[in-house]
């Protein structure tokens, strides 16, 4: 079952480049080995986490801006947590920098992927907000990037018919 999904009216994403890299691989690893060490803990600030995952979702199909905006803080707030019970730098100086960049203009930010520095994801409430986070980073050396939005995404589309098996690489391919 498919439902469309409109992102809310006035909220604007944006992608940060910290300038520094980070190895995806290596936080994996920590929170991995912090799962064998202890489950509980590892349970615990995956469910906050989930969570927040959950009250994003929510947020959006509602189309309340200041709660997606409070759920995408949160939610860098419990990668902090994950960071901190793993022994992983997940929200790392440069990333809770531009989480409080966000923050100085009704915005919040997060990492993106496993964190460690690099990439974070700000979610702005209007272009003026914008305007001053995207100056904030600017004068800290972080990159605002230019990335397209707006793809159609997952959709249901009308049955297609069998290609006929003249069309077809091999006697098996169907679709």
């Amino acid at each position: 079952e498919t439902h469309p999904v409109e992102w809310p009216t006035g909220l604007i994403a944006r992608v940060v480049w910290t300038g520094k890299a980070a190895r995806t691989s290596d936080y994996i690893a920590k929170v991995d080995a912090l799962a064998d060490r202890d489950a509980a803990q590892h349970r615990a600030v995956m469910a906050a986490l989930g969570r927040e995952a959950e009250r994003f979702v929510s947020a959006v199909l509602a189309n309340e801006s200041a709660d997606v905006i409070a759920s995408t803080a949160a939610y860098g707030e419990a990668m902090a947590a994950l960071g901190r019970a793993a022994g992983a730098d997940i929200v790392d100086d440069t990333l809770a920098r531009v989480a409080e960049l966000a923050a100085r203009v009704g915005g919040a930010a997060k990492p993106s992927g496993a964190g460690g520095g690099d990439v974070a994801l700000a979610l702005l409430p209007d272009p003026d907000a914008e305007a001053q986070f995207v100056r904030l980073c600017s004068e800290q050396k972080f990159s605002v990037l230019s990335i397209g939005w707006g793809a159609p995404g997952v959709r249901v589309e009308p049955e297609v018919q069998s290609i006929p098996s003249g069309l077809r690489r091999s006697a098996d391919e169907d679709v």
